[in-house]
């Protein structure tokens, strides 16, 4: 078994004349980003590594969620691990990224951009529909997988899902 987290990135802002590559954390997204941190870490979502695209927006959302996952007694946390290949990609080109990482690693959250992380939500999770991913929306999933590379679609069950408005309790799969 592995295990997955998707995350798409906080909510951005759009300073004029700025490249969408550049665009920087939103004041709200500034607040979110930490929030959900806390709410996954409660939970127990733990990764290994933060893989993520390396556009500004979903760095920074990476490094807060690193931030709030970091153990205050020992410092551990997860390594976050830039990728060019993640900026606005396609669920397929997402899939193939996570075929391609090392087994080793149980636990591997990834920071992106919708509507490919949406479309690979919905392509993983076999008992679950996902249509759209809100900024800052956490899916965790629990894989019937051995090897990265065996990835593929309905490979997944859901274990965590919560978002940032969520007016219930994030749903919290428990395992026995």
């Amino acid at each position: 078994m592995k295990r997955i987290t998707l995350v798409r990135h906080a909510k951005a802002d759009w300073p004029e004349a700025t490249p969408d590559f550049e665009r920087p954390l939103h004041p709200q997204g500034e607040l979110d980003a930490p929030d959900m941190g806390q709410r996954i870490r409660a939970a127990g979502v733990m990764p290994e590594v933060i893989l993520t695209s390396n556009a500004r927006r979903a760095l920074a959302t990476a490094q807060i969620l690193q931030a709030e996952l970091t153990d205050e007694e020992t410092q551990a946390a997860p390594r976050i691990e830039e990728s060019d290949a993640l900026y606005n990609a396609e669920f397929q080109t997402i899939m193939d990224v996570i075929r391609d990482y090392d087994d080793k690693i149980y636990h591997l959250m990834v920071v992106g951009h919708n509507p490919g992380m949406a479309h690979l939500a919905d392509c993983l999770a076999h008992d679950t529909e996902v249509h759209d991913l809100a900024t800052c929306t956490i899916i965790s999933l629990e894989l019937d997988i051995e090897h990265w590379r065996e990835l593929d679609c309905e490979t997944g069950r859901l274990m965590y899902y919560d978002h940032p408005r969520n007016p219930q309790p994030p749903f919290i799969r428990q395992v026995h």
